[in-house]
């Protein structure tokens, strides 16, 4: 592959003076000029289905629309985050190469595993489950996973109360400190939520001043129609929780896909983010197996008297019967399956 060169300088024919041999520009040189053409032309690849053999050096950015066949394709991955790929989509099934993105998506946010680290391999793409709170709008994906549960997983610290106005459709917090575009949810405590808001919905963050502010459903969008001014406490909150196993093992849920299998008498089996079972457990006497045994004693005489033998609470004579009480269990036994201890992540 060359460049084309000019072979001839016409500019400096051109100032030669009239009459001078040189300044004649001759077919020969015309000739020369186009073959220096021709060459550089026939070496060049087309925009159109290019074909390049050997090792083709690209310097800077590289865009292209269509398809690139390659026997293999090397890249210098000194600065790695400058290499491009075009963004595969899930129903492919060829060798196209996978973005980030694209890989990111395959494992959708919520999605919950076992990982023998002790610590999250990268906080922006998994977190560790252990109830701690995290912003909803750093974590949206996985804030819109969640929020249907928030009040069993956990709404996280509110950031204040705040008082309505159904009239302009504001709310006021003193210092909220939320800017446009923030992820929230809203609950009451001890009253009602202005109507036309609920609890387990997510907002945007709009219009927002120090002390105000009002809320979307989209990003950037309209503001929400209230039309009371609600009641009780209202609240704001920014965080959530996440699923908390510290110490658990999870369990598929009783009544997955709608219809309970009833495996699991206690309700909670139902209910995402909700939780039950003991680690240890002290047997009562009808767990246990444990009964009452009767006891009749043989009628003996001796010069006319009957025969005593001590009994529960007294004495019983022989020819009567008594019963011999069962004890309950006096100390708890372990409950727990045989375990290896794990760190479990959910995918962000």
């Amino acid at each position: 592959m060359s460049n084309y060169t000019q072979v001839n300088d016409y500019s400096a024919k051109g100032l030669l003076s009239t009459g001078d041999a040189n300044k004649i520009i001759k077919g020969t040189d015309i000739d020369a000029e186009f073959s220096a053409i021709s060459v550089a032309i026939a070496t060049k690849a087309n925009l159109a289905g290019p074909t390049f053999t050997g090792t083709t050096v690209f310097s800077g950015a590289v865009n292209h629309n269509g398809t690139v066949t390659a026997g293999a394709i090397l890249y210098d991955l000194g600065n790695a985050s400058d290499v491009k790929v075009p963004t595969a989509v899930d129903t492919d099934n060829d060798t196209s190469a996978a973005s980030t993105a694209f890989v990111r998506n395959m494992m959708p946010a919520g999605l919950i595993m076992p990982y023998a680290g002790s610590a999250s391999p990268d906080t922006t793409i998994w977190l560790l489950c252990s109830g701690q709170e995290v912003s909803a709008s750093t974590y949206e994906d996985l804030f819109d996973v969640v929020i249907g549960d928030l009040d069993d997983f956990g709404r996280g610290t509110k950031v204040g109360d705040f008082t309505a106005d159904e009239s302009t459709e504001i709310f006021t917090l003193s210092s909220h400190g939320k800017s446009n575009g923030n992820v929230v949810h809203v609950d009451t405590d001890g009253g009602t939520l202005p109507a036309g808001l609920s609890t387990l919905t997510k907002y945007y963050i709009i219009t927002s001043t120090t002390n105000t502010y009002q809320l979307s459903l989209t990003l950037g969008g309209s503001a929400v129609n209230i039309t009371t001014n609600g009641s009780g406490t209202l609240r704001l909150f920014d965080n959530f929780a996440v699923p908390d196993l510290r110490g658990r093992l999870p369990l598929g849920k009783d009544n997955m896909g709608g219809t309970s299998a009833d495996r699991v008498a206690d309700t909670q089996a139902d209910n995402l983010g909700q939780s039950s079972g003991v680690e240890e457990v002290t047997l009562t006497s009808a767990q246990s197996g444990q009964v009452a045994h009767g006891h009749t004693g043989v009628t003996r005489s001796a010069g006319g008297t009957d025969v005593f033998v001590g009994g529960g609470g007294g004495q019983i004579a022989f020819g009567s019967s008594d019963a011999i009480a069962a004890a309950a269990a006096a100390s708890a036994h372990t409950n727990l399956q045989p375990y290896q201890t794990l760190n479990y992540l959910i995918k962000t």
